[in-house]
């Protein structure tokens, strides 16, 4: 089933994404570096739907914050995701507050890792030129419309992505420079 859908943004996601972040730290502790990044994390800017949390460690703890995030709140290890593998990636649904279930995607990622770097970065700069955001918003909508037949995964994830990474790549590019 194709899953790829470009939904307006909902205003509740960044309450959302707090209560999360909540009960993330309640077990990892309040001083852990828990982010929200992804169209989510952009006000106005649709895609999906899904909550990108990013939780950060220091490189040496990522196994042991692995198996607490498992075994104390339930996310999934997804070990093939298509992340890279410094970036654990975990999945899990939750109902928000108005009984809709919502899809978060937890990374578990190290402060030196250029992903995660590149993702804030992107994140930022989204939020600091909602015109380019805007853009990237028209180019995720073609996205979703050149994979409307695909039903395999791995051909959905890759031409979804392959529409969209130039103009990724460029932001990213201009959002670094701006650092």
């Amino acid at each position: 089933m194709n899953n790829y859908v470009f939904l307006p943004y909902d205003n509740r996601f960044p309450r959302l994404f707090r209560k999360e972040k909540e009960r993330i730290q309640k077990v990892l502790g309040e001083k852990t570096m828990v982010e929200h990044f992804g169209s989510t994390a952009v006000p106005g800017l649709g895609g999906k739907g899904v909550i990108d949390i990013c939780v950060v460690v220091p490189r040496k703890d990522l196994n042991l914050v692995s198996k607490k995030l498992q075994t104390k709140l339930g996310y999934i290890y997804k070990p093939d995701a298509g992340v890279e593998n410094e970036r654990l990636f975990h999945d899990i649904n939750l109902f928000d507050d108005l009984g809709v279930e919502r899809h978060y995607h937890l990374h578990l990622t190290y402060p030196e890792n250029q992903n995660y770097k590149e993702s804030i970065a992107f994140r930022d700069y989204l939020i600091l030129h909602p015109e380019e955001a805007q853009k990237y918003a028209e180019v995720k909508k073609k996205a979703v419309e050149a994979v409307s037949e695909v039903t395999d995964k791995r051909e959905l994830k890759e031409k979804y992505m392959a529409v969209k990474r130039g103009l990724i790549q460029e932001m990213i590019q201009k959002a670094l420079k701006e650092q």
